[in-house]
């Protein structure tokens, strides 16, 4: 097969330090998990796996149907994954034992696909006794895969952030799933022999598609997939293009969590105009300071490398071991806002519905008399005339009051002096970011700030 003969071509001109394994899993396990990661490439193996489920069925691997929305995209088998989350392990225990059964009925290894999964190996280890288990895996590179968590945060757990106060928010912060130390964990729950995990490398994909690679994994051959199998190269579930996330991030702040489904369309609409654009694509090193690119660049740099030495099947040795970041590409913020007034045109003309309940929530958040620069924003592009809005000065809007019982003390000290210094009360500012910084010294957001507020003091 062309695409697997390609692979081999690209492993010998590489160099690889490892081989693909050859090993039929079918033979030598009860059940193969594909646990994600998420954001890499989950919903493109999906679509695959669940468009060839009579092939695979034949050759030895038994995937149990589930459902894809109108852009291809789904969560694979997340049922099993989502009963674990609410403690419900009977439940979760009975899909398993099911799907077992059925494997065993057309005498083939049962094969899951969810990144629901991906942090529940204790939980899985228990529901599945003494089967003989294969995990499989993917690494994205770990900036890459925090760039594409915040991107995800917007499209589907309403976050508002702004991504440089993300990004320095993640400084400090403990991450497992982004730095790949889950991997331990499930090693430690599985055995590391039992554990494959691939690195979601770019440049290994631009010579064979990620789909082919699985199937290696699972060992099905070059022979049996040039027989069997056909590649669709197209992407799915791609990130937002910026236009697209800039404006869902600001719908965020005013839609109604409640009304799901209006939600999943305005995110189907969004994906669908994302995924067939050609505008241009930004990396994170584009879109945030050189400080706090270094600064996160530097927090993973030692966790990645250990995971590709402890973990990593390694097809590509420059992944990882190279910085990615090229000459950062600068945002027109003209033109983006252009593209976001365009595809409120195109929202509007396409589904009207959606305009309109995005318009009537502006309007009941304009009706409260909320206060914020991104609704204003959003309101000025659909056309509302600014000074017939009688907005008084607020403190918080309705959302920070909502979240507010979720902050912890130095968050609250820090936001609150945030507001207090765009107010010019600086003397209070002082006074509430340095009891910041005290509790989180180390904190960038507070630091700088802490520095901003002391030298306008100083110019007084």
């Amino acid at each position: 097969m062309k695409n697997y003969l390609s692979m081999l071509k690209f492993l010998k001109n590489k160099k690889t330090n490892q081989q693909l394994s050859v090993e039929k899993l079918s033979e030598a396990y009860d059940i193969i998990v594909h646990i994600g990661a998420p954001k890499a490439g989950s919903s493109a193996i999906q679509k695959f796996l669940l468009e060839n489920r009579s092939t695979l069925l034949k050759l030895g691997f038994y995937y149990p149907e589930h459902r894809l929305d109108e852009n291809g995209i789904s969560c694979g088998h997340s049922n099993l994954g989502k009963n674990l989350s609410d403690g419900d392990h009977a439940t979760a225990a009975a899909i398993m034992q099911t799907y077992l059964m059925e494997a065993k009925k057309h005498h083939c290894t049962l094969l899951i696909s969810t990144e629901s999964l991906f942090d529940k190996a204790e939980t899985l280890k228990e529901i599945l006794g003494n089967h003989r288990c294969k995990i499989i895996a993917f690494f994205r590179e770990p900036l890459e895969s925090l760039y594409s968590n915040y991107n995800q945060g917007i499209k589907r757990n309403y976050l508002t952030t702004r991504l440089e106060t993300f990004c320095q928010s993640n400084i400090d912060k403990p991450d497992d799933f982004i730095s790949g130390k889950v991997f331990e964990h499930w090693a430690t729950i599985f055995g590391k022999a039992h554990i494959t995990v691939l690195g979601y490398d770019t440049e290994v994909f631009s010579q064979t598609p990620i789909q082919s690679l699985f199937l290696s994994l699972l060992g099905i051959d070059a022979a049996s997939q040039k027989q069997h199998f056909k590649f669709n190269t197209h992407y799915i579930n791609n990130s937002y293009c910026l236009a697209a996330l800039e404006l869902k991030r600001m719908f965020n702040f005013v839609l109604d969590k409640t009304q799901r489904k209006l939600n999943n369309q305005i995110d189907l609409f969004l994906q669908g105009i994302s995924d067939n654009t050609n505008k241009t694509k930004y990396q994170l090193a584009d879109r945030i300071s050189t400080e706090t690119y270094e600064q996160l660049k530097n927090k993973f740099s030692a966790s990645a490398l250990k995971i590709r030495e402890d973990y990593l099947l390694v097809l590509n040795p420059n992944f990882l071991n190279e910085d990615k970041k090229s000459k950062p590409k600068t945002v027109n913020q003209a033109k983006l806002s252009v593209e976001m007034v365009d595809l409120l045109a195109q929202l509007k003309q396409q589904k009207p519905h959606l305009h309109h309940y995005i318009q009537q929530q502006i309007e009941q958040f304009l009706q409260e008399n909320t206060q914020h620069y991104e609704i204003i924003k959003l309101a000025e592009m659909f056309n509302y005339d600014l000074n017939q809005i009688e907005i008084k000065e607020a403190w918080f809007n309705q959302n920070q009051l909502k979240n507010i019982h979720n902050l912890q003390l130095v968050d609250l000290y820090r936001d609150i002096a945030y507001l207090c210094y765009h107010r010019g009360d600086l003397s209070n500012a002082q006074l509430l970011i340095e009891k910041a910084r005290e509790i989180r010294p180390n904190g960038p957001a507070i630091i700088k700030l802490s520095e901003i507020i002391k030298q306008k003091l100083s110019d007084k």
